[in-house]
């Protein structure tokens, strides 16, 4: 196959993925006309999804979104959270009767006392 014909084949096809992108954005139901070019967009630079996310959407728009996409992690979560803290602290040179380190393991123990281990 000669060059030309690779660049025949390569245009065709991104003009297969365009319409097909079309296609599915006009099928889906989402208000985006250009979907999939906001996603790599969002990949490529969130910041810059986000400033533009903070011009567009009212205070309580923006409290629904962040409702949506940041979960609050669950005691587990959080749990392992401070133990890795409390290990990394250990590591640095700090040692049990430091302030930092009984914080830690005084919020490890409520979230054990909130919600104990089944065995």
């Amino acid at each position: 196959m000669g060059r030309r014909s690779l660049v025949v084949v390569g245009v065709g096809l991104a003009v297969c993925v365009l319409c097909a992108g079309r296609v599915i954005a006009a099928v889906s139901d989402s208000p985006f006309e250009h979907r999939a070019r906001l996603l790599i967009a969002m990949d490529n630079d969130p910041e810059r999804v986000v400033v533009a996310l903070e011009q567009v959407l009212s205070a309580e728009q923006a409290a629904a979104l962040e409702a949506l996409l940041v979960v609050a992690p669950d005691d587990g979560e959080k749990a392992k959270a401070f133990e890795a803290a409390k290990e990394r602290l250990m590591e640095a040179g700090l040692d049990g009767s430091d302030a930092l380190v009984i914080e830690v393991e005084a919020r490890l123990a409520l979230l054990k006392v909130a919600k104990p281990e089944s065995n």
